[in-house]
C-alpha cells in the first residue's frame, strides 16, 4: 500500500513510466518506485502532479462493477441537440468528469445525429447511467430498445491517482529508493 508520508497534498514530478512502474521524485527529494501488480489500464496526463493515492472506489472502477446496457433508439428526437447536452452533462455529474461521453456512448456516431435520425446505438456503458437515459428517452416520447450484458466475473482492480494519472490494477507496491 501507499506510505502514510504520500498524501493527496504531495507534490511530484515523474522521471520514469514503464509498463509494470512509475518512478517519481517528490518536491522534498524523495525518490519512490510505485510497482503495477497486473495493470487493466492507464492514463498518464502530466508529469507534475499533486496527490498519491490508492482507492478502491472511483468512477473509473464502473465498467468493473456494472452490467453493460446498450440502448438502441428508434424514433427521433424533437431536439436532439438540446438532449445530447443534456447526455452529456448527465454523464460528466454522473462520474465526476473521470468518464466522458464517448466513454457510454457511440462514439463511432455523432450523438446528435443519432438522435435526429432517430435509429441506432445510442448508449453503450454502465448500467446505472443507462437506466437514466432510459428514463430520460420514456419522458421524451423516444421509442427504444434495450439489452443487458452481463459483467465478466473479474477482481476488480484499484486505483492508483496521481494528479490527472491513473493506473488501474490488482495491487500495488510502493518502493522508496535512495536520492
Amino acid at each position: 500500500m501507499i506510505p502514510k508520508e504520500l498524501d493527496d497534498k504531495t507534490e511530484g514530478t515523474i522521471v520514469e513510466r514503464q509498463s509494470t512502474f512509475v518512478r517519481f521524485v517528490t518536491a522534498e527529494s524523495h525518490q519512490y518506485k510505485i510497482n503495477y501488480i497486473r495493470k487493466k489500464e492507464f492514463l498518464f496526463d502530466e508529469l507534475v502532479f499533486r496527490g498519491v493515492y490508492v482507492v478502491c472506489s472511483h468512477p473509473l472502477l464502473t465498467h468493473y462493477e456494472e452490467d453493460t446496457l446498450d440502448i438502441y433508439v428508434s424514433s427521433r428526437a424533437e431536439n436532439a441537440s438540446a438532449l445530447a447536452n443534456e447526455f452529456s452533462d448527465m454523464t460528466r455529474k454522473e462520474y465526476y468528469g473521470w468518464l466522458t461521453l464517448d466513454e457510454c456512448f457511440n462514439s463511432q456516431c455523432d450523438i446528435v445525429s443519432i438522435l435526429d435520425d432517430g435509429y441506432g446505438l445510442l448508449y453503450s456503458g454502465p448500467s446505472g447511467l443507462g437506466r437514466k437515459v432510459i428514463s430520460r428517452l420514456k419522458e421524451c416520447g423516444i421509442s427504444f430498445s434495450s439489452q443487458s450484458r452481463k459483467l465478466k466475473s473479474a477482481e476488480i482492480p484499484k486505483v492508483l491517482i496521481m494528479g490527472a494519472n491513473i493506473v488501474l490494477a490488482e495491487d500495488f507496491r510502493v518502493e522508496r529508493e535512495r536520492s
